[in-house]
């Protein structure tokens, strides 16, 4: 296509031009990275820079049913909500059916009865093992405490219920899971320590994050809401860095020969768990800002916030009220479902939150890393914030794009120019070159 000077030099700028154009053809595939001795049968997905090693994959799609619920829920549909929170869509199990966001709420007290963090949920929630279904349904429903809700409202606790009362739980069980594997050197089994330790970073991550970082702001599990929350506050705290890191760090433990360490697996679990507070209590300081008349966060759709505060409040209050029950009866009256939000106003509910900071179940989280909320305009925006993945990916390769054509298209006209300049000195010998000035305008 272009041809001239392939010298060193020159050849390697045309080189450097086409794979950057060959390159950007490629780019358009933001699916999740697949390793290629896993392709054969789809297993052993990334997740965020986690290799799994047992094949998770459709347990990361459960993400998908949350975008679904999420999708039917922003257009009120409430029975096509409500039918894939409770009977599944996109992440089948093994004997053939779909898993459920549901049954990760109804099979929680059999499945986690002895985990301290489903304990302390349980009793705070009237001793009711399936606290966080009944939370969905009701506001799919319009029923119990919702009955009197705006549809907005509804849409936004029932997904993030889904999100950050039901899966968030479930996360917290695998590894709970993976350790007391590790303890009874059970770590093959089939619901053991590997595999539980890899299905904890599908359930945390998600199929839509997969490996890809520019479709971050679009996760819908607990990855997505880090991320997003890192970008609306001032905080220190790397979530994601963090809780990957950490999981990495499990996954030598859970996969070493034996004797592996156990107790170090278990501070790993307890770590994550203290991490993945940040984001909440981000979530809890946002809406109190959006849902305050006076706080000049009410630019947009007021019922929305209310919900969303609403829902990020009783995703953390069990932990405010095990820490100071008098601050958890507080945040309670500040956000309830209906009625009129942070009644107390948004910066007395952000003080007392920090009251919380270093206590019993906050001892890790410090104002430096929780931050200062800097992105709170836009309520009729995704609450996670941000571009989507697919604009900030055409941005990028927009731009790129762009640089490569500039240098196909410099390259061409220096030759053309080159080109020409050679034909001028062959047609003048012994007189003046091309374009030379003899008393006139140059060419």
């Amino acid at each position: 296509v272009v041809s001239g000077d392939w010298s060193m030099g020159g050849k390697w700028v045309y080189v450097l031009a086409f794979a950057l154009v060959a390159s950007l053809a490629g780019a358009q595939d933001d699916g999740p990275f697949e390793d290629p001795e896993c392709d054969a049968n789809g297993s052993c997905p990334i997740y965020a820079g986690y290799q799994c090693t047992t094949d998770v994959r459709e347990r990361g799609e459960i993400d998908l049913d949350v975008k679904d619920m999420a999708d039917a829920a922003d257009s009120f549909d409430w029975g096509t909500a409500k039918a894939i929170f409770q009977n599944g869509k996109n992440s089948r199990t093994s004997s053939g059916g779909f898993r459920t966001l549901e049954g990760f709420s109804t099979q929680a007290n059999e499945k986690m009865s002895e985990w301290p963090d489903y304990q302390l949920f349980r009793a705070y929630y009237n001793d009711n093992p399936a606290y966080a279904r009944d939370y969905v349904l009701d506001a799919l429903d319009a029923s119990g405490e919702f009955a009197e809700a705006g549809d907005f409202a509804r849409a936004e606790t029932s997904v993030k219920g889904a999100q950050y009362l039901c899966t968030a739980m479930y996360v917290i069980h695998e590894m709970e899971d993976s350790v007391q594997d590790c303890l009874a050197s059970d770590i093959t089994d089939n619901d053991g320590g590997a595999k539980a330790w890899d299905e904890t970073a599908a359930f945390y991550v998600g199929s839509i994050v997969g490996d890809n970082t520019f479709t971050a702001d679009d996760g819908e599990l607990q990855y997505g809401l880090a991320f997003n929350r890192e970008l609306q506050f001032t905080g220190s705290a790397d979530v994601n860095q963090a809780v990957m890191s950490l999981l990495n760090e499990g996954k030598s433990i859970v996969d070493s020969e034996s004797p592996r360490n156990c107790a170090r697996l278990a501070e790993i679990k307890d770590e994550i768990i203290d991490w993945n507070k940040i984001p909440l209590l981000q979530g809890l300081i946002r809406y109190a800002f959006l849902a305050d008349e006076n706080s000049g966060g009410t630019s947009g759709n007021l019922d929305k916030a209310r919900g969303e505060g609403n829902a990020f409040a009783r995703s953390i209050l069990p932990y405010i009220n095990g820490t100071n029950p008098e601050i958890g009866e507080f945040i309670d009256a500040n956000f309830p479902p209906v009625g009129q939000a942070v009644k107390d106003g948004y910066q007395t509910v952000v003080g007392r939150l920090e009251e919380l900071y270093g206590g019993e179940y906050f001892r890790d989280v410090t104002a430096d890393k929780v931050g200062t909320l800097t992105a709170a305009d836009d309520i009729g925006a995704n609450d996670d914030g941000g571009l989507s993945g697919g604009a900030i990916a055409g941005i990028v390769i927009g731009v790129l794009a762009g640089v490569a054509i500039l240098i196909l298209a410099a390259l061409w006209f220096m030759k053309r120019r080159k080109s020409k300049t050679s034909y001028a000195k062959e047609a003048n010998v012994g007189g003046e070159a091309y374009g030379a000035n003899t008393g006139g305008e140059g060419y």
